[in-house]
């Protein structure tokens, strides 16, 4: 009957008084808390579908665990993390970690004074990672577990901690030159010729270098605003390419190719997109000793141009490639003229101008760099 459908948890049939006495008057009664029911359990499903589709979209893992530390219920992020077969429902929550107890953690969140709890471990080494436990507490059998892996995180915060470590020594080591060498001319080096022309050139070369550190670093800054104030207009990569093409044949023994079809514009900022081709091209001038840079530009689909440029230079050692767009990297090569800080400014401009930037290396046999930014005329 309807009425044992009801009970079983079927709500769809409705009961139909036939008569119209107290019975049918029951029935009638029974139908209207059968639609009550209904909607509230339709309003309980789509909650649940909501909370399961909001936990999907997590990268953290979660799970809910009961005292007997089984698992009630984990999302996609938890699975890639503790393994998804372990983590069906109904199945006890794994160890998968040999020197980090998981089952330990979640059985002490059902302590009678068992407080939210948060816990950092490398269990590999290679890799960092947060647990969170919020207790079942009094009224609930259920605890929940939230697994985040910060390795990148921590890299980024290590990352900008290093950034402000070595921006202070950059900047610490000409402002030193410069300070003992007018030390020693107030003493008196200001009176003999030779002596007062030798410190005058070290200030003359160290506030150059300042002056060179204090512009990279605003550019840095600048690019790490993430376009937010960035003016991008047309801008003819043609003769840009040219005149750095130039500039570096004057300073050097160094070939340099430019291959550029007229007429190609690229929506940019040009103060960034000049930084960016010249720090490219003075990194290839300074690793390629007696040969050749290759500057070829193509259009690409949809509304892209592709900018390469190859040099026959020494190459980036494999174990460094990954690591070239870092600030202040400069891969055991300790020139004094140089920073570190030329690659990042080219990775984070590029990426405020909506490009991109590849890197193709063999040691002894050059490097390729490829950079793809938006053309500012799409034509059909």
């Amino acid at each position: 009957s309807a009425a044992r459908e009801i009970e079983a948890g079927n709500f769809s049939r409705a009961l139909e008084p036939s008569f119209l006495d107290e019975i049918g008057s029951l029935a009638a009664t029974i139908d209207r808390m059968r639609t009550r029911l209904r909607q509230s359990f339709d309003g309980i499903q789509s909650e649940r579908l909501l909370l399961r589709r909001t936990l999907e979209r997590l990268d953290q893992g979660v799970v809910t665990v009961d005292a007997e530390l089984i698992v009630e219920a984990a999302n996609d992020a938890a699975g890639a993390l503790l393994g998804a077969e372990s983590l069906a429902e109904g199945a006890p929550l794994p160890d998968p970690w040999p020197d980090y107890p998981l089952r330990a953690f979640a059985q002490s969140l059902f302590t009678a004074d068992a407080e939210i709890r948060r816990e950092r471990f490398t269990p590999h080494g290679d890799r960092c990672y947060t647990v969170y436990g919020i207790p079942a507490g009094a009224a609930f059998r259920t605890a929940l577990l939230v697994i985040t892996d910060v390795t990148e995180v921590e890299r980024r915060e290590l990352i900008e901690r290093d950034f402000v470590t070595n921006a202070a020594h950059e900047l610490r080591t000409p402002v030193t030159a410069i300070s003992g060498a007018i030390e020693v001319l107030l003493r008196g080096a200001k009176d003999q010729p030779q002596e007062r022309d030798h410190f005058l050139a070290i200030i003359d070369r160290q506030s150059a270098r300042l002056g060179r550190l204090s512009r990279s670093l605003l550019v840095l800054a600048r690019a790490q605003t993430n376009g937010e104030e960035l003016r991008t207009v047309p801008v003819d990569l043609c003769p840009l390419l040219e005149e750095i093409a130039e500039g570096i044949r004057r300073s050097g023994q160094l070939q340099v190719d430019v291959d550029c079809p007229p007429g190609l514009e690229v929506l940019a900022e040009p103060d960034l997109i000049d930084q960016v081709f010249s720090n490219l091209a003075a990194n290839a001038a300074k690793y390629t000793d007696g040969g050749v840079v290759r500057i070829r530009v193509r259009p690409r689909e949809p509304g892209q141009v592709e900018i390469q440029l190859a040099d026959t230079g020494r190459g980036i050692p494999e174990d460094s490639r990954g690591r070239i767009f870092d600030r202040f990297y400069r891969g055991g090569a300790r020139e004094p003229d140089g920073f570190g800080l030329g690659l990042a400014i080219v990775r984070q401009a590029i990426r405020v101008l909506n490009g991109t930037v590849e890197v193709q290396s063999v040691v002894g046999g050059g490097t390729t760099f490829r950079v793809t930014l938006p053309l500012a005329k799409v034509t059909a």
